[in-house]
């Protein structure tokens, strides 16, 4: 069957899309791999998480230490799918592999709809490729198309499946109906990120008031029992229904010290309003304003769709989501954003005395707007390099310098590929220490307890998290320190906890210190003759 000539345009242009969004990608790992001395690094510890509990996953177990449950995990599917990968043979390769799925379906589609909205009827309507062409590279650092996959996270896979929800409304009218790729888009999206619900939720209510009811109540249907199933599994399991994760970072600690409604809504209203002064979050707003124009004339099913779901969600992100942390919680809504009102605009910008104005006004959009994401993509390898400096670092210390039972309070390398106990302090791998954090807040009392039945002989901990709740009898023996890309701290104390391996643990810091990176700096402390003082080790 011949391609008609608009097809085989966007074929090219989407194509290209796919070519920058990799060699892109590929200059960021090898930038990575010249940083860290020729291993490959994630942005952030994050991801080894994951791959803590997916390798226990292999082998039936939900959590990070055998015997233990846990929910560590920030998304229902993503440890499952990076079980997969550990099955076939990809290692630490894992995250990489789906994460470059995701970013290049993710180009895939947004080109596509960069495509369609500039074309026409008319052969004098016709985009001009080479500003198309110009805007796609700029684009993909607007949406952090490059340095996202590098995070090592869901986040990529998240954009791509909320990318085919709006693909799909478009086919409302444009194409005759809804596809596959809707259908995957619904059911997926909520089960990588707790976010997804409410795109998902607000394209099915969508799809039901244009009595698309055969795909809608599918993919209500399947999402139902797999989070339905997913619940009970972490009821049986005798956790709660949402992860550890969700639980420690959001602002449950809050909602404990004050549980007044009145106080509750203020401290939301304040959240929103300090949220303004990211520039990504002005952006957003832009982006909201831009999208009324889907309820203007020519009135559209598809239009008017697209502008209520994507802006119902962007509201949802807007009131209760998360921003930041190296360009990747507001991604996704971010990326449906410009498509969306590329797709609400299209009736204008289509038109052929618009189009070069309307395609010169994005050049200059996109070039304005890779400043969002700007720090992510030329800071990846320094990121990379400073999880390599700390936390690969004391994953070493715990698997070979010192093997034994730990205790930390930043989970990832040193849980990952390591057969002996992690006690988590902060909560994610252990459900019993984030419900001490919960209800009694961060003291030395439960930390003691907790080290004393777990049979820790040591911890790497952040001083400035702990100050003066360090347990009285723990010795600081060394601390070592990095730069401060995505690490929490500068700083990290190694204690000894059990006295009758004192000599154990001096030795084999001894000759930890004599290998670490240059970029990691180690000072060797004396506990028995200066008293804890954590001011000493804060940034």
């Amino acid at each position: 069957m011949a391609v008609s000539q608009d097809s085989a345009g966007s074929l090219r242009f989407q194509v290209f899309a796919l070519a920058v969004c990799s060699i892109g990608i590929a200059f960021l790992v090898m930038q990575i791999l010249r940083a860290t001395g020729g291993s490959l690094f994630y942005a952030l510890d994050d991801p080894y998480i994951h791959l803590a509990l997916a390798e226990n996953l292999r082998v039936g177990h939900y959590g990070i230490n055998p015997g233990e449950t846990a929910s560590p995990s920030s998304s229902m599917l993503y440890p499952f799918l990076l079980a997969a990968t550990l099955m076939v043979g990809f290692g630490t390769y894992g995250p990489l592999v789906l994460s470059v799925v995701g970013a290049l379906g993710s180009a895939w589609v947004l080109s596509g709809m960069v495509w369609r909205a500039f074309e026409g009827t008319r052969e004098a309507a016709k985009p001009a490729p080479w500003l198309l062409y110009g805007v796609m590279p700029l684009l993909l650092v607007a949406v952090n198309g490059y340095a996202l996959a590098l995070t090592g996270m869901e986040h990529t896979l998240h954009v791509l499946a909320s990318l085919l929800i709006l693909r799909g409304l478009t086919q409302l009218t444009r194409e005759g109906g809804p596809d596959i790729w809707l259908f995957i888009g619904l059911v997926a999206a909520p089960l990588l990120r707790f976010e997804g619900f409410a795109l998902s939720l607000a394209a099915i209510a969508a799809l039901l008031i244009w009595g698309r009811w055969q795909i809608a109540l599918s993919a209500l249907g399947v999402l139902a029992a797999l989070v339905g199933g997913y619940v009970m599994l972490m009821a049986q399991l005798g956790l709660p229904p949402l992860p550890s994760s969700v639980l420690v970072k959001s602002d449950a600690t809050a909602a404990v010290v004050d549980q007044s409604f009145a106080g509750a809504i203020a401290a939301q209203v304040e959240k929103i309003v300090a949220a303004f002064d990211r520039i990504q979050v002005r952006w957003f707003a832009g982006g909201l304003i831009a999208l009324c124009v889907g309820f203007l004339p020519p009135f559209s099913k598809m239009r008017i769709t697209v502008a209520l779901v994507i802006g119902t969600a962007a509201c949802a992100q807007l009131l209760v989501g998360r921003w930041g942390w190296f360009g990747r919680y507001e991604v996704y809504i971010m990326t449906c954003l410009w498509g969306a009102v590329l797709i609400v605009w299209t009736p204008i910008l289509s038109r052929a005395r618009v189009r070069m104005v309307g395609q010169i006004a994005l050049l200059c959009l996109a070039f304005f707007a890779t400043r969002n994401y700007i720090t992510p993509l030329f800071t990846t390898h320094l990121a990379a390099r400073n999880v390599m400096a700390q936390q690969y670092q004391m994953h070493l210390f715990a698997t070979e310098y010192f093997p034994q039972v730990t205790a930390v309070n930043d989970l990832g390398w040193v849980a990952y590929d390591n057969d002996n106990y992690v006690l988590d302090l902060w909560g994610l791998g252990s459900e019993t220490a984030r419900q001490n954090w919960t209800q009694h807040g961060l003291n030395a009392t439960w930390i003691a307890q907790m080290a004393a039945e777990k049979a820790a002989k040591f911890a790497m901990v952040y001083p400035g998290v702990f100050k003066d709740n360090i347990p009285a009898d723990w010795c600081l023996m060394g601390v070592i320190r990095t730069e401060r890309v995505t690490s929490a701290y500068e700083y990290v104390g190694f204690y000894l906890i059990d006295p009758a391996m004192r000599s154990d643990m001096g030795a084999a810091l001894d000759r930890f210190a004599a290998q670490l990176p240059a970029a990691t700096g180690y000072t060797a402390i004396d506990c028995t003759a200066a008293p804890y003082d954590w001011r000493l080790w804060q940034e």
